[in-house]
C-alpha cells in the first residue's frame, strides 16, 4: 500500500480502517501511517468541524490498542488529512461499533457526541433522532429506543441454521479466527438466501459464538439494504491478558435520518455457562470477562417491537426471566450450534 495516497484517503482501502478497531480489521491488513504522513497544518475550517474531527480522534483513539494510541499522541484530528479530506468516511454502523461508552448500561456512545461527528464528516446533525435509552432502577431494566418505521403486524425472524464446529470455537478463543474462503461461502449463500425470500423477513437471528467479528459490518450492511436487521453471537475477542468476551451484536435497522441507515448494539454475556467455563480454562487458562456489566437484562424498542437478548445459558436465570417477564414481545436466545442434522431426516 502507497502510504502517501493511504494517508490522503485515495488508496484502495479506505484511510478510516488504520482507525477501527482489531475486531473490525485485521493489524495484517492496513497499519497506521507515520504521523509525519497524517498530519496537516493551519488549514482553515469551520470551528464546528475542527472540534467534531477532535471529538472523533478521541473518542477513536480511546477504543485503539497502545501502539496505533502513541503514533496518535498530541495529534488533533481537525490535522489528519484521511479525516479532514475523507473521500470514504465513517459510517453509522462503524461510528457505534468504534465509539463505545463502557461506563454506560448499554454501552453506545452519547447521542451528542454522534450528532457532533456527523456534523463533522458528513455535513449533518440529526438531532433529535438518534436513539436514546433510559437508566434502570427500582428494578427496572435499561431500555434502548430507536425509532422505525416498520408497518403494523408480526415481526418475521429468520432463525438460521448455522453450525460453528469445536474446532472454529478453539481457534477463535485463542484470537487464530477462521477466515477461510470455503466458511466465507457458506455464509454468503446462507444470506443470499434470505434477502431473495417473499415475504422478507425483519430480523436475522444467527447462534452464539457464530461470525467472526471482522465479518460481521459487511454482512450487517448487506442485510440493511433489504430491511432485514442482524443479531448475531460473535466469536470470543480478547478483552485482556487470558481474558475473552462472548457478545450478540445487532445491527438494528434506524429510520427518520433520511437515508437508510443502522447502529449496531452490542451486549456481554455476563458469566459462562459452566461447561463452557471448563472448556476455556482447559484450552488456554482463559476466563470470560464482560466488557459491558449489568445486572438486569437491558431491553431494545426497536419501534413497536420490545425485545431483549440472553446469550445461551443466560436463559436458566430465573431472575433475568423474572425481570423480563411482561415487559418484552420477545427473547432472542442466540445458542452455540454444534450439529443441526442428527434429526434432519426424521421429519
Amino acid at each position: 500500500m502507497a502510504q502517501p495516497e493511504f494517508a490522503r484517503d485515495l488508496a484502495h482501502v479506505p484511510f478510516r480502517f488504520s482507525l477501527l478497531g482489531r475486531e473490525l480489521v485485521s493489524a495484517d491488513r492496513v497499519s497506521l501511517p507515520s504521523p509525519e504522513e497524517m498530519r496537516v497544518t493551519r488549514t482553515p475550517i469551520s470551528p464546528v468541524v475542527a472540534e467534531g474531527l477532535d471529538l472523533l480522534l478521541a473518542r477513536l483513539t480511546a477504543g485503539l490498542d497502545d501502539d496505533r494510541s502513541a503514533l496518535l499522541s498530541g495529534i488533533r484530528g481537525r490535522e489528519v488529512r484521511g479525516l479532514l479530506f475523507s473521500t470514504r468516511p465513517f459510517n453509522m454502523v462503524e461510528l457505534y461499533l468504534s465509539i463505545q461508552d463502557h461506563t454506560s448500561p448499554v454501552g453506545l456512545a452519547e447521542a451528542t457526541d454522534i450528532e457532533r461527528i456527523l456534523l463533522a464528516i458528513r455535513g449533518y446533525s440529526p438531532t433529535g433522532k438518534l436513539p436514546s435509552y433510559s437508566g434502570a432502577g427500582d428494578g427496572n431494566p435499561e431500555e434502548l429506543r430507536l425509532d422505525v418505521n416498520y408497518p403494523k403486524g408480526k415481526r418475521r425472524v429468520a432463525l438460521a441454521m448455522l453450525d460453528t464446529s469445536f474446532q472454529s470455537w478453539k481457534c477463535a478463543a485463542i484470537g487464530q479466527h477462521d477466515l477461510g474462503q470455503a466458511r466465507f461461502e457458506k455464509l454468503a449463500a446462507m444470506f443470499t438466501e434470505l434477502i431473495d425470500r417473499t415475504p422478507g423477513a425483519h430480523y436475522a437471528l444467527l447462534p452464539e459464538l457464530a461470525l467472526p467479528s471482522f465479518w460481521f459490518v459487511p454482512i450487517a450492511l448487506k442485510l440493511q439494504e433489504s430491511g432485514i436487521s442482524l443479531i448475531s453471537g460473535i466469536e470470543y475477542q480478547s478483552v485482556g491478558t487470558r481474558k475473552v468476551a462472548n457478545q450478540v451484536w445487532a445491527a438494528l435497522r434506524l429510520d427518520g435520518l433520511g437515508y437508510p441507515a443502522a447502529l449496531v448494539y452490542k451486549q456481554d454475556k455476563q458469566r459462562p455457562a459452566p461447561h463452557e467455563e471448563h472448556l476455556l480454562h482447559d484450552l488456554a487458562s482463559l476466563t470470560l470477562e464482560p466488557r459491558v456489566r449489568w445486572d438486569i437484562p437491558p431491553i431494545v424498542a426497536h419501534g413497536g417491537f420490545r425485545f431483549s437478548s440472553l446469550i445461551c445459558s443466560e436463559l436458566t436465570n430465573i431472575g433475568y426471566r423474572s425481570a423480563l417477564r411482561g415487559r418484552v414481545d420477545a427473547i432472542f436466545v442466540p445458542e452455540w450450534n454444534q450439529d443441526f442434522r442428527t434429526f434432519e431426516g426424521s421429519s
